[in-house]
Formats: C-alpha cells, sequence, structure tokens
C-alpha cells in the first residue's frame, strides 16, 4: 500500500489473490468506500507430448494437447487454418483431445492445438504420419539355379515406415537366418554365391515395419547336379616288369565337381616316390614291380552321388627257362624226355624246333607236355640232332638250345660160327659189329681177354679181326667176340678148329 494509501500492489499475485477488495477513506468529517472485484488471470500455455505421431491408416488417433491458464483456455482445434469440429471424422474430447476416429492417409499433415482464456492465446503442433504395414509384392514362388552358380532373389515390400527385409532358409522345421542378422547388411536381395545342394530349399521373406510384419516364401531348387561319371578304360592293363605304366582315371562328368580317390586294398591309396599320382589324377608307377600288380579302384564323389570303377594290373615278366639241361643222350627205342621249364607271366608258351623246324606234338610217338617237356615215345636214329626250347609270352621270349644223341646198341653180324685151320697156320677171325657210337671189340677165350694172351695172339688196330700166328693144337677151342658201346653190348662164338696135318 502506498504512503499516501491510495495505491494497492499485490507483489507475486496468484490465483489466491482473487476477490473483491475495499478502499475505503475516513476523515472527521466522515467516511466513503468503494470495492473493486480482482480476477487473476494466467496466459494461456499449450503443451503437446507427441508432437510427432506415426499411426496406422485405419485405425484411431488421439492428438493430446495439454493447456494451462487462469481461467481454462478454450481448446481449439486447426488443420492448413481451417477449424476441426466434432464430426464424422473427429472428436473432441473434454481434456481438449483430438481423437481421429479412423486415419486416412488424407490426415497427414499438421494439426494446430490452440488454448485461449481472456489473457491471451498459446498454440502447440502435432505433425501427424500415415503409416501401413508391410505387403509383400514381387516374390517369385520358384527360382532355379544350377549348382555352382549364382543367385539372387529380390523380395519387394511396400509400407510405411519402409519395411525392413530378412531372409530365413527353413531346414527341417527350424529357420536359420541367413539375411539381417547382426553381421549382415539388411537387405531385400537373398544373394547366394556358389549354389551348393544346401542351398535348396525354402525361403522365408520377412517384411517388417514398426506397424507389423508379413512373410513371403520361395523355394530355390538347384538344378544341374549329376553323379559322378568315371572312366578308367582298359580295366585290365599290363606292363612288362621294370618299365613304367599310368592308370588313368577320367572324370566324365559330374556336377558339382567330383573329388578323385584312388584305393586298394579297400583304403585310400596314397602313394609316394616310385609310384604317384600325378595332376590329372592317375596312378603312374615307375620301374614296375610283382607287388604293383594287383586291383586298382578309382572312385569319385559328390554331393549328388558317387562311382567307382576298378582296374586289374597284370605286371607282365618276361620268360626265363630254368632247364641247365643242355645234351640229353638215349638210346634207340628207348623212351626220352627233354625238359623246358620256364616261368614268367603270363605263364609262357612252349615251341619246340629241331633243327629250325617246328616240332609238332600231333606227330606219333611225340608228346609235348603242358608243362613244356617234349617226349620221345621211341627215340629213333633220326631225332638226334639239334633242338630249340622257345618260350614265349605277351612280354618277349626267350630260348634254350639242347643237342639230343641217340645211341644204338652194338649187332654183331654172324658169320662163319667154325673156323678151320690147319696147324702151323695163321687163323683168321672176324667179328663185324654195327652201333652207335662205334663199338668197341673185345675177343675173349675162356674168360681170358685175348690182349692178355699176347705172343701169337693179336687184334689188327683198327679192325674186328682176331689172328692167331703159328696156330696149335691148344689153340682149339671156343673164342668170343664181344662188342660194346654206351648203349650195350653183343657177342658171338666162333669155334676154332685145328688140324694136323695126317
Amino acid at each position: 500500500i502506498s504512503r499516501n494509501g491510495n495505491l494497492l500492489e499485490i507483489i507475486n499475485a496468484n490465483q489466491a489473490d482473487g476477490g473483491l477488495y475495499t478502499c475505503q477513506a475516513s476523515n472527521k468529517a466522515g467516511t466513503d468506500q468503494a470495492s473493486v472485484e480482482w480476477v487473476f488471470t494466467e496466459l494461456p500455455v499449450v503443451q503437446i507430448p507427441e508432437p510427432e505421431m506415426l499411426v496406422l491408416e485405419g485405425t484411431s488417433a488421439t492428438l493430446r494437447c495439454l493447456t494451462s491458464g487462469v481461467p481454462p483456455p478454450a481448446v481449439l482445434w486447426s488443420r492448413d487454418g481451417n477449424n476441426i469440429v466434432t464430426g464424422r471424422s473427429y472428436e473432441i474430447t473434454d481434456d481438449g483431445s483430438l481423437v481421429i476416429l479412423q486415419v486416412a492417409r488424407s490426415d497427414a499433415g499438421q494439426f494446430t492445438c490452440t488454448a485461449r482464456n481472456p489473457a491471451g492465446s498459446d498454440h502447440g503442433n502435432i505433425n501427424l504420419t500415415v503409416g501401413s504395414l508391410p505387403v509383400i509384392v514381387a516374390l517369385p514362388q520358384d527360382v532355379g539355379v544350377d549348382i555352382g552358380f549364382n543367385t539372387s532373389v529380390a523380395c519387394t515390400a511396400i509400407g510405411y515406415p519402409e519395411p525392413t527385409v530378412t531372409w530365413h532358409q527353413v531346414n527341417g522345421g527350424s529357420d536359420v537366418i541367413i539375411m539381417g542378422a547382426a553381421d549382415q547388411p539388411l537387405s531385400n536381395v537373398l544373394t547366394i554365391p556358389e549354389a551348393t545342394l544346401d542351398a535348396g530349399g525354402s525361403y522365408v521373406c520377412t517384411a517388417s515395419n514398426s506397424f507389423g510384419s508379413t512373410t513371403g516364401t520361395t523355394r530355390i531348387t538347384i538344378t544341374g547336379t549329376a553323379p559322378p561319371e568315371v572312366d578308367i578304360g582298359n580295366t585290365s592293363p599290363h606292363v612288362i616288369i621294370g618299365q613304367s605304366i599310368v592308370l588313368p582315371c577320367l572324370i566324365i562328368s559330374g556336377n558339382p565337381a567330383p573329388i578323385r580317390r584312388w584305393k586298394r586294398r579297400r583304403v585310400v591309396f596314397n602313394p609316394t616316390g616310385r609310384v604317384y599320382i600325378n595332376e590329372a589324377g592317375s596312378i603312374v608307377i615307375t620301374r614296375a614291380e610283382r607287388g604293383d600288380a594287383g586291383a586298382y579302384i578309382c572312385h569319385a564323389t559328390n554331393v549328388v552321388g558317387h562311382e567307382e570303377d576298378r582296374l586289374d594290373l597284370d605286371i607282365w615278366v618276361l620268360p626265363r627257362i630254368t632247364t641247365t639241361d643242355l645234351v640229353y643222350n638215349t638210346v634207340e627205342h628207348i623212351p626220352v624226355s627233354m625238359q623246358c621249364v620256364a616261368t614268367g607271366n603270363p605263364l609262357p608258351d612252349i615251341v619246340w624246333r629241331k633243327d629250325g623246324e617246328t616240332v609238332s606234338g600231333d606227330e606219333v610217338g611225340l608228346v609235348i607236355s603242358s608243362a613244356g617237356s617234349l617226349t620221345l615215345a621211341s627215340a629213333a636214329l633220326d631225332d638226334a640232332g639239334s633242338y630249340k626250347c622257345v618260350a614265349t609270352n605277351i612280354a618277349g621270349s626267350a630260348e634254350n638250345n639242347m643237342r639230343l644223341t641217340v645211341q644204338v646198341p652194338p649187332s654183331i653180324r654172324r658169320g662163319p660160327s667154325l673156323i678151320k685151320v690147319l696147324k702151323s697156320e695163321t687163323a683168321s677171325l672176324q667179328c663185324h659189329a654195327t652201333g652207335l657210337p662205334t663199338p668197341t671189340i673185345t675177343w675173349s677165350r675162356e674168360d681170358v681177354l685175348i690182349d692178355e694172351l699176347g705172343g701169337r695172339f693179336s687184334v689188327l688196330t683198327g679192325s674186328s679181326e682176331l689172328r692167331i700166328r703159328n696156330t696149335e693144337l691148344t689153340d682149339d677151342g671156343q673164342y668170343f667176340c664181344t662188342a660194346m658201346n654206351p648203349a650195350g653190348s653183343d657177342s658171338s662164338a666162333i669155334m676154332l678148329d685145328v688140324q694136323s696135318h695126317p
């Protein structure tokens, strides 16, 4: 109150200070008064809790406008300068909120809330964005891709806010996220590089925004697959011992590219050194040994299937004749067998030649056994000669030269069995023998060799004749001629009769 009392000042006035105030003036002459009613007012204040609103199309939306002021302000809503009143589309509630009963896309825009009272006015704006659920508008149902090639599938979705797209592969009933994971960028395109069989199957595209999500399914079929097909060529290859050979295993087809492995004795074969696998996948055997013979299996596999093929390697060995007998002797009409034992792989065939001519096993009295021996059932003189045993197989041949000698037992040609001679004359006893080799002739009398008698008895050198000079009566008797060679002997008796003169 001022000094003269004519002014009442309310400091920091508030609503409680409102009311009827009376000013009274008095002096000695009397009093007078006047009353005034003071009303407290406060400027309106508008507060917008959600100045930016995103609302799903087709739903209702409540735009809140919090106001304060004394007296309580009246709330007005407007859009683009046009006032909004309660009607079919809008409702203004008692607390001043604006309810849009069914939001349409056309409702998007700026709404203004204005609060007014006698003290003044205030306003606030709400920007309304109308959103929509995601909708997948383009997604192929079936996609085919050749194995090993790249493919991509786009999942096109619309909605507001713009949907994010994730992809999942349905695998055995469980979803495996493959796009949109923390370590993968979001993309509406599913990319499969170098497709494998595992990449085939159903994929789910999920389009999501703040209002919800929707899904679509596509099926990827892996095409162009083929099981392995191998070709090893000759299934029965061969190589001469000590030489080299390549065992090929060609992969004719297969997609994806098959993995090739060699097996031997039912285990994976990883040779080194003298035997190795070259860059083409073929087995290379250098300086082949007998132990290299046997089965080799080429096995090719991929995710579609597998195939294997088998070859049996044969190590050829040059024939070798092990027979050491080079000279055979036999007696005429006695069987004889000449051996030709040969080794080699394959087992060699045996051919006999005599004096350059092939000996046939079809000849009578001649047999060539399966073991290669040549047997003469009854050797004859013309069977003697040079023989050659030839052992031959596909690796080569070997030969051995032999000689057959056919011996003939001695045979004495019988002459006169009685020789008469006068005493003191010379007696001549003849003994003619044949045989091969030429027989040796010996003479004997009463088991005593003539050579031991000496003196008047002599056998002419180079002859079979026995001469007795100056015969005597005591020379009478039986003399034996014996012919001998390695094949046998023969003997003949001659009676000598020494006569005296009358």
